[in-house]
């Protein structure tokens, strides 16, 4: 199936790996017979609903600066901002990022 390449099934295929389907099916709010099927490429119906909430889920880590769980894609944005040294909070923040092992690796 073509969204076996996409970004959220790496995610769900690498979560099942290092957990089981029905517990990443539990943290879904979906069957373990809906994850095995997706996995299989056999899911009947279209995956929307299911790579959204695996995003929700599964597509961010914690951040040690602001000490919550952010999406990656929030990371990668303070990441590749210009250097803010008009805002010492933001400064801060970058400082931490530089040395935070979630970083984005080079040419990501």
């Amino acid at each position: 199936m073509s969204y076996m390449n996409e970004a959220w099934f790496v995610l769900l295929a690498s979560a099942v790996t290092n957990s089981s389907r029905e517990q990443i099916a539990q943290k879904l709010g979906v069957s373990r017979t809906a994850i095995s099927l997706v996995m299989s490429g056999k899911y009947p119906a279209n995956t929307q609903k299911i790579s959204v909430k695996v995003l929700a889920l599964l597509d961010g880590w914690h951040c040690p600066y602001l000490g919550a769980d952010i999406s990656a894609k929030d990371c990668n944005t303070v990441h590749a901002s210009p250097t803010p040294s008009h805002d010492p909070a933001q400064l801060a923040h970058r400082r931490v990022c530089r040395n935070c092992p979630n970083k984005p690796k080079q040419g990501e």
